[in-house]
Order: structure tokens, then C-alpha cells, then sequence
């Protein structure tokens, strides 16, 4: 009889739309977790709760384009729209980008708070990996949140800024309200913090968070703030685990997915939700980064594919499927440190962090760029990089948004739709994607202007 009201409990948490998981009450009747047994099992649900990150930021950033037809053929509005940059992008729809980070996030709170019920029942190994996964998944998926439907943050304006509803634990009494930007980020720095002294060096499956996740994590978010001190402190922390980087003249290209999932460079697993961004084979790269790449640089072959036309398409996911890869790897924490490095005048140690990286990317033998580049062509060079190295892993969205800040750095983007030239220019409201409409009626919080 527990073992099916607690399937009854896990079927209906993943039925629970955002809005429901902030605004209602679940059944009082169904059993809640009881065991530790029971809190691993909801931590393993993996491809169905956790391990997943939004889409639309990516669909949303410019770094590939299609046919008008294809674009008319994509099954779902909000694609179809934030290709566009549409003001309406759900047309009155629920989103999976909301609703499931915010279901990651209350999976994560009912483990911690129902850990913290069994703490002197259970070993302190298995508590503190319990609740140190919970810290991580819920400051993972605030931050993919963030990302996607908050306004980018900028120093002096993120106290006042709108940020997106929190809730840290499990019950849904209290009103449902948009603190701060800032406030979002220090509920993730200090979840991530705990997570860090609470979780292991190693776990079973890159599907679980360890200590090194948390600071890849970590390293991320400093450098969304500017403060690259931290960021670069943080990634460097990750330098100690046992991660390394592939030598891509050792992948065989012939392969139609080139990479193993779970490679050596992977630090955490996590994929975006599947779209036709994914599938559809009228999916285009955008021209301008597919002639960044040198004859020299193995990532083109690896990363892409021939399409008719001198088109190229995507096929250089780490996960070595469809999905398209989203969470931590070592090759992204190396660029964090390169850029942080560059930003605090260390540029020879920036140097050699790119040498690191490049010298694995490129033909054995072969010179690599940057080594001769002067101080001030340095971070230029190293931002290239990064959009090079890290296409289509759920990161540009965000990129454009603090780079959009630096005007040398900011970016315009332009798509062309049944021969109208669309343009989101820097710093465009549009930036945020509105939140959902299932959500503002539930909740009344304020919505994202366009």
C-alpha cells in the first residue's frame, strides 16, 4: 500500500503545472516521502523532472535560421514565436520552460524538508547527499529560469529589477510574489554554497550533482554577475576533479553523432526540452559562425554536418543523441577561466588557458590562433572562442545578455521571415520572454513588458 500512494505521489507531482506547484495544494491524502529510500528515488527521476533546461533561449539567439516553410511546420506557437521574437510568444499556452524548472524546484524542497524530518535516522553520508543534490537541482533551475524570463543583470539595477517568483520550501501558503533579481541570485549562491560543503567529489552517474558541479555552477553565476574574481576562483576549484578534456583529433568524425554521452569532460548531465531546434532538418547555422571556423579546426567537421545548398547543420552534441547538451562540462569552466583571467589583466595565464583548450580543437601540429594576439584583442578573441566551443549548449542567450551590456561587445540580431527582416536590437525588452499566461492568471504576478 506505501509503495503505491508514494508512485501515486511522484505521478502527481510530475502532472502539476508551475502554476499549481505555487498556487494549490496537493491532495492531502497522498502519501509524502517517508524514507531516504524514497527521497533517492524522486532525486533519480531523471528525463522526467530533473537534468532538463529551457529551449526557447536558445531557439530565441540567433545562432541558427531556417525556411519559412519548416518555421510554418514547427508544431509548437511559443517556437514558432520566439524565433520571431513575437510579443505573444504562448498564445494563452502553459510552457515546459516554466513549468518544469518550477517542478524541479518544489521536487527539491519536499527532499529537503523531508530530510531534515529523517536526519537522525538516517547516515550522515546519505543526508548530506540528499540535501546537498536538493540545494543544487533548486539553484539549477532557478538559474535556467532566470536566463530565460528575467531581465538581464545589471550592477546597480539588480535590486530593483523584477526577478522571478522563489520558493524554498514545500508549502504554498504564503502569496506568490517577484522579489528582486538580486534576491534570486543570492538564493541560488547560497544554496550552492551548502550544496558544495554537503556533496561528494564523485558520484554514481553524471546525472547527480558532486562539489565539482556545485562550483562549475558557481564560476557560471559570478561571471552572469561580473564578478570575475569569484567566477574564475570557482572554476578553477573545478581544475582539482577528474575531468579531462577530449582530444578531438582522436574523435572519428564519420560517425552521425561523433560524441560519447557521459565523456570525460562532462561535470553534470542535463539536456534542453526537445524541439524542432533539435529535429528538424531545415535547421540551419548561421553563416557568419560557420566561417569563423578555420580549415585547422576539427570542432567544423565534429560539430556540424553538410546540408544542401552550402547550408550546415548541428550534430555535436555531447550527449551523442538528438538532445541537445546543457549542463556542466569542463571545456565551458576552462572559457569562464580564460575570460575571467583576461578581464582581471592576467593575460598571460589567459593565454595558456585558451593554449589548454585549443591545442585539443585544432590538427595536431597545426598553429593556433591567439597565441601572438596583443592584450587588448585577447578578451574579443576568447568571447569568439566561447561562441565556437559552446554552440547550441543553451548559453548564448545568456551571453548576449551581460556581453549586450559592454557596447564593443553587443550584438544585433536579424532574422529574415517571409521576406521581412526581424531585428532585436541590445538590451530589447524582449530579452525576457514574458511568463506564461496560465501563470499571471493563477498567480496576478506582474508580467515582462515587451
Amino acid at each position: 500500500m506505501k509503495t503505491t500512494k508514494f508512485t501515486i505521489l511522484m505521478l502527481a507531482l510530475i502532472a502539476f503545472s508551475c502554476a499549481e506547484f505555487l498556487e494549490e495544494r496537493p491532495n492531502a491524502a497522498i502519501l509524502v516521502p517517508e524514507t531516504a529510500e524514497d527521497l533517492r528515488t524522486l532525486l533519480n527521476n531523471s528525463g522526467q523532472v530533473f537534468n532538463m533546461t529551457p529551449t526557447l533561449g536558445e531557439v530565441s539567439a540567433g545562432d541558427y535560421f531556417t525556411t519559412d516553410e519548416a518555421l510554418n511546420s514547427f508544431n509548437s506557437p511559443e517556437e514558432r514565436n520566439s524565433y520571431q521574437w513575437a510579443d505573444d510568444i504562448f498564445e494563452g499556452r502553459s510552457s515546459s520552460d516554466w513549468n518544469r524548472p518550477y517542478s524541479q524546484i518544489f521536487y527539491a524542497n519536499v527532499i529537503i524538508k523531508q530530510a531534515d524530518l529523517l536526519k537522525d535516522n538516517i547516515p550522515v553520508e546519505e543526508y548530506n547527499s540528499l540535501v546537498g543534490s536538493a540545494l543544487f537541482h533548486r539553484a539549477f533551475a532557478l538559474f535556467h529560469l532566470v536566463q530565460v524570463f528575467a531581465p538581464s543583470y545589471v550592477q546597480g539595477n539588480a535590486e530593483s529589477a523584477l526577478g522571478l517568483p522563489m520558493r524554498l520550501t514545500p508549502e504554498i501558503e504564503q502569496p506568490v510574489i517577484r522579489p528582486t533579481l538580486q534576491d534570486n541570485y543570492v538564493s541560488m549562491i547560497s544554496d550552492l554554497e551548502k550544496a558544495k560543503n554537503l556533496l561528494s567529489v564523485t558520484s554514481v552517474a553524471k546525472t547527480f550533482p558532486t562539489k565539482f558541479a556545485a562550483h562549475a555552477l558557481l564560476s557560471k553565476i559570478y561571471l552572469v554577475l561580473g564578478d570575475y574574481g569569484k567566477s574564475l576562483e570557482h572554476g578553477r576549484e573545478v581544475l582539482q576533479g577528474n575531468f579531462e578534456l577530449m582530444d578531438y583529433n582522436t574523435i572519428n568524425p564519420v560517425p552521425l553523432r561523433p560524441f560519447n554521452n557521459f565523456n570525460s569532460e562532462m561535470i553534470f548531465y542535463a539536456v534542453m526540452d526537445v524541439y524542432a531546434i533539435t529535429l528538424n532538418a531545415n535547421i540551419f547555422i548561421d553563416n557568419d559562425l560557420i566561417s569563423s571556423y578555420s580549415e585547422n579546426d576539427l570542432r567544423k567537421n565534429l560539430f556540424f554536418r553538410s546540408r544542401p545548398n552550402n547550408n550546415f547543420g548541428f550534430r555535436g552534441s555531447y550527449v551523442g543523441n538528438v538532445r541537445m547538451f546543457s549542463g556542466l562540462s569542463l571545456d565551458e569552466v576552462l572559457l569562464i577561466n580564460a575570460e575571467s583571467e583576461a578581464r582581471l589583466g592576467m593575460f598571460i595565464e589567459a593565454k595558456a588557458t585558451m593554449k589548454t583548450l585549443l591545442q585539443k580543437r585544432y590538427i595536431s601540429g597545426s598553429e593556433l590562433p591567439g597565441e601572438n594576439l596583443s592584450d587588448a584583442d585577447l578578451l574579443p578573441f576568447i568571447l569568439s572562442e566561447r561562441r565556437k566551443q559552446l554552440v547550441f549548449r543553451g548559453v548564448r542567450w545568456s551571453d548576449l545578455k551581460r556581453l549586450n551590456q559592454e557596447p564593443q561587445f553587443s550584438t544585433v540580431l536579424t532574422r529574415v521571415v517571409n521576406g521581412q527582416t526581424l531585428t532585436l536590437e541590445p538590451n530589447s525588452l524582449k530579452y525576457s520572454l514574458p511568463i506564461p499566461p496560465d501563470e499571471i492568471n493563477l498567480s496576478g504576478i506582474q508580467q515582462n513588458p515587451r
